[in-house]
């Protein structure tokens, strides 16, 4: 079962991004926003990191540089 959060060095990994890239990304508006887990933690929704992947290839294909 897929957990329904993924920690930021889970996104790091997942998506080959700088933790300070993935949070300059967040401030501008151009990432998912992580939801506060604890009082110390972090996690970014799955379905959001899902959906901004799915927008974000489909919004490149054929388009050239």
């Amino acid at each position: 079962m897929e957990p329904k959060y993924l920690r930021c060095s889970q996104v790091v990994a997942r998506y080959g991004l700088a933790r300070s890239t993935l949070y300059k990304m967040c401030a501008e508006s151009r990432f998912p926003l992580p939801v506060r887990l604890g009082a110390r933690a972090v996690g970014w929704p799955v379905a959001e990191l899902e959906a901004w992947e799915a927008g974000r290839t489909t919004s490149t294909v054929g388009k050239v540089a």
